[in-house]
C-alpha cells in the first residue's frame, strides 16, 4: 500500500480542483461557442452581436470602436452578416494583431509606443497574415 504525505495530498487535491475548474470553464465556453456556430450553420451567417459574444468567449475583449471597426472591415457585403469563413478570417487577424502587440509589449503592461516604422511593420504584417489565411 502506498502512503501519501499530508502536504502531497493537499497539493494533489488543489491541483485536481484547479484542473477540474479549468475543464468546466472550457466545457462551458465550448458549449457556448458550439451554440453560436450551430446558429451560424443553420442560417448561414453570424450577426454582429453573435460575433461579439464569440470573440469574448475565445478571449478577445475589444472596446466598441475597435470592435465595430474590425467588423466593418470584415463584413464583405456591409450588411451586418458574417459568414463562418469571414468570422474565421476576423479571428486570424485579431490573433495576429495580438501576437504582434505582445511582441512590442515586453513589459506586459497592455500598452506600447510605436514609431511610424514600427506601426507600418505591424499593420503590414497583420495584413500579410490575413491575406495568407484567405488562400
Amino acid at each position: 500500500m502506498y502512503v501519501v504525505e499530508y502536504q502531497t495530498w493537499i497539493f494533489l487535491s488543489r491541483f485536481l480542483a484547479c484542473l477540474l475548474c479549468t475543464l468546466v470553464v472550457r466545457s462551458i465556453k465550448l458549449a457556448a461557442m458550439e451554440k453560436i456556430v450551430n446558429r451560424s450553420l443553420e442560417r448561414g451567417y453570424l450577426v454582429t452581436d453573435e460575433v461579439f459574444e464569440a470573440l469574448v468567449i475565445i478571449g478577445f475583449s475589444l472596446d466598441s470602436p475597435a470592435f465595430y471597426t474590425v467588423c466593418e472591415s470584415f463584413d464583405q457585403k456591409k450588411n451586418g452578416r458574417f459568414r463562418l469563413d469571414d468570422f474565421i478570417s476576423l479571428c486570424i487577424f485579431l490573433q495576429s494583431a495580438r501576437n504582434m502587440f505582445d511582441s512590442f509589449d515586453t513589459a506586459k503592461q497592455g500598452r506600447v509606443t510605436l514609431d511610424l516604422n514600427q506601426f507600418v511593420y505591424c499593420t503590414a504584417n497583420c495584413r500579410i497574415k490575413y491575406i495568407e489565411s484567405k488562400r
